[in-house]
């Protein structure tokens, strides 16, 4: 069943077919906060400038950051920039839910943790390897029940854009 929208008055026209769960209002969107939140999936709203949570997680690339003097491309500028900012790509995320970016968002933190700490990985500026990074993406879209084609890679189609090492 569909909603229908009506910006003019920043609420749903019809009701939410889950009743109270979604609140008491079941005609609202976002808790009647628009302009804060956004719901791109129906399933949980965000904040449009970041949510609490997704920034204290998404810290941890600032902490390896410094850790590796900021050398590094993917933990300085690329993971962080994404962690934050998931719907800057939409349709890679055209039908996967909030709970599965969050699940993404986490898997790849211990899945960089893991990947760190083998130091055989690491090149002597502890950047992690291009492929390394690649590999453990895939492996997290999958344990959280994402297709891994939507991850294009840090070299997409071999074009170094600049986001790993």
């Amino acid at each position: 069943m569909m909603r229908y929208y009506d910006p003019s008055v920043g609420r749903y026209i019809t009701s939410d077919r889950i009743g109270i769960l979604g609140g008491l209002n079941t005609y609202a969107y976002v808790g009647n906060n628009p302009t804060v939140y956004f719901d791109p999936d129906g399933q949980a709203r965000r904040r449009k400038d970041g949510d609490p949570d997704v920034r204290n997680m998404c810290s941890y690339y600032n902490k390896v950051c410094s850790a590796t003097g900021g050398k590094c491309n993917y933990p300085c500028k690329t993971a962080p920039f994404l962690c934050n900012n998931p719907d800057v790509l939409p349709l890679l995320w055209v039908g996967v839910s909030s709970g599965q970016i969050s699940c993404i968002r986490k898997c790849l933190i211990e899945e960089d943790k893991k990947e760190r700490n083998k130091s055989p990985e690491c090149t002597g500026d502890d950047c992690l390897a291009n492929e390394s990074i690649d590999d453990y993406h895939r492996t997290c879209y999958q344990k959280c029940g994402v297709a891994t084609w939507r991850y294009p890679g840090l070299t997409p189609f071999g074009i170094d854009i600049g986001a790993g090492n």
